[in-house]
């Protein structure tokens, strides 16, 4: 049996100016399309993420939780094909290639052999 680490674990994004603004662009974007909706849903916990990365990422932080940085790893994946970022595609991938990374480190090492 295996055991698996929390999605409140978290970990440091090493990433640098230019895709840390890339990242608060993106955020801010999802997070602006779901306001400009004529009916807005509840909240999704995903969305919720969004937010709370958003936030961190606003304050000038750059820790975010498994749960944040695998909603990030979607958002980048959606965004890194979209031809309105095209101009941002490089730093998307890169940044995609940094959450990869980090989300593989925390399952080896958040997966523990009973």
């Amino acid at each position: 049996m295996t055991r698996t680490t929390s999605s409140l674990q978290t970990a440091t994004l090493d990433a640098s100016l230019a895709e840390q603004w890339t990242l608060h662009h993106v955020l801010l974007d999802r997070l602006d399309r779901e306001r400009a909706e004529d009916t807005p849903a509840p909240l999704s916990p995903r969305l919720v993420e969004v937010s709370h990365a958003f936030e961190t990422l606003d304050a000038g932080e750059r820790r975010f939780t498994t749960a944040q940085l695998e909603v990030i790893q979607s958002l980048l994946a959606e965004y890194a094909v979209s031809k309105r970022w095209a101009d941002d595609r490089e730093r998307l991938e890169r940044l995609q290639d940094h959450i990869d990374d980090l989300l593989a480190q925390q399952h080896s090492a958040g997966t523990v052999a009973d």
